[in-house]
């Protein structure tokens, strides 16, 4: 559509633009050209939006599924080809709201000069953060786990992590478990040299470090097991924030990661200072809002409504680009009967292109209400409270009427636009 004109109204002591457009379609049927023309009416508030999204949003990329990108030709992760089809993801993900990142690749390890212990080669890894820094809007980002569960243990068994040492002047990898007398040795060697590199690069502050994905509740091995090596990388890296998605608040964490349940309302209050975000992913599933393909649009915007009324900083999600789980990405969004549909991406890929979902544009919206009701809070924090009450009526409770929504969002605007 093309900008017809403009109207200037005043509205008490702002100036609503109001502009009218027209949207033409035109087509063929049976050999004749059809059209038809639909004016319609878009209104302008004068509320500025902070140029910087204030909630940090994180979806997980798949490095191995970048090749979807390229007729799934063999693809070296490791190469400028791959950087270049990383390139599109971070575009995607920059347009829509996306502003931390989990680096999915490692440094190097590498034999130091007299082969007596490792060292680690940033040189790859830095050309990916600096890659999202220019073309993925990285404000932050997530160092990649090192820990995870043995291939057929229970959730709540303990973990095992990843370790390298040096025998007899190699290299030798493992996985052990958190009592190996080995790990913290490597740790301490391994997150130091992190530790000291971010701090050199400016990026210490804008880091988070994952140790092993959703170590589960109290009491269980899972979680004890976690809770004792981060203990270890805190240790080694003590200027590192330990991150990872859990059911509740974990020892030694410090930034908890809450799934979204009904445990969310009884969390102790977030410390001033501190921060927690909330995640979902397969779940939770019935009422609650998440970003399933069968869920109305309405819920998949109401996650960042969630996020203010929890007090929550941050959205995690495990899924932006995980095709490899589907023979056709583009038409199978449901490739396990255990996972909802779209849980596993929520970007299709093209030729060399990437095409967003209509529910990452809705993510977008969410996270842009969010910055609305933030700058409300700046200045009346009960009126903020007021309207996100009004929507989100618990954790798995939210009014949908469409009606209603715009009319409180329309409320915000005015209520912005007034003390502009």
């Amino acid at each position: 559509p093309e900008r017809r004109s403009h109207t200037r109204i005043a509205v008490k002591s702002h100036v609503l633009l109001i502009y009218k457009n027209t949207l033409t379609i035109s087509g063929n049927k049976a050999g004749k050209t059809i059209k038809t023309s639909k004016n319609f009416f878009v209104q302008v508030y004068p509320v500025t939006l902070p140029e910087e999204q204030q909630l940090k949003v994180v979806n997980w990329y798949s490095n191995h599924t970048v090749k979807y990108l390229d007729e799934c030709k063999e693809l070296d992760i490791n190469s400028d080809r791959y950087l270049e089809l990383l390139k599109l993801i971070a575009q995607a993900g920059a347009k829509y709201g996306q502003n931390c990142w989990l680096i999915q690749e490692k440094p190097d390890i590498k034999l130091n000069a007299d082969s007596t212990d490792f060292i680690l080669d940033f040189t790859f890894f830095d050309k990916v953060v600096e890659m999202f820094k220019e073309y993925g809007n990285l404000k932050y980002f997530c160092n990649s786990h090192f820990g995870g569960r043995k291939d057929g243990a229970k959730w709540n068994e303990a973990m095992y992590f990843g370790i390298t040492i040096v025998k007899d002047k190699q290299l030798v990898e493992d996985y052990v478990p958190h009592t190996d007398p080995r790990l913290e040795g490597f740790i301490q060697s391994y997150y130091s040299q992190i530790e000291k590199h971010f701090r050199e690069k400016g990026w210490l502050d804008i880091c988070y470090q994952h140790i092993a994905d959703e170590p589960d509740v109290t009491g269980t091995e899972s979680q004890k097991s976690w809770s004792a090596v981060a203990a270890m990388v805190k240790k080694a890296a003590p200027g590192l924030k330990t991150i990872d998605a859990s059911s509740e608040i974990v020892e030694n964490q410090d930034v908890s990661v809450v799934i979204l349940g009904q445990n969310i309302e009884t969390l102790p209050a977030v410390p001033e200072g501190s921060e927690r975000w909330m995640y979902t992913c397969t779940g939770p599933q019935g009422n609650y809002a998440n970003r399933f393909i069968q869920l109305p649009l309405i819920k998949t915007r109401l996650l960042h409504w969630i996020n203010f009324k929890y007090n929550e900083c941050g959205y995690l999600h495990w899924g932006f680009n995980y095709w490899g789980h589907s023979k056709d990405p583009l038409h199978d969004v449901t490739p396990n009967t255990q996972w909802p549909g779209g849980d596993c991406y929520i970007i299709y890929p093209g030729k060399k292109k990437v095409y967003p979902s209509i529910r990452l544009c809705t993510m977008r919206e969410g996270i842009r209400d969010y910055d609305l009701l933030r700058m409300v809070e700046a200045i009346d924090a009960e009126k903020a409270k007021e309207w996100c009450n009004s929507i989100i009526l618990g954790p798995d409770k939210y009014n949908m009427d469409i009606k209603h929504f715009y009319d409180v969002r329309r409320q915000m605007l005015e209520f912005l636009s007034d003390k502009q």
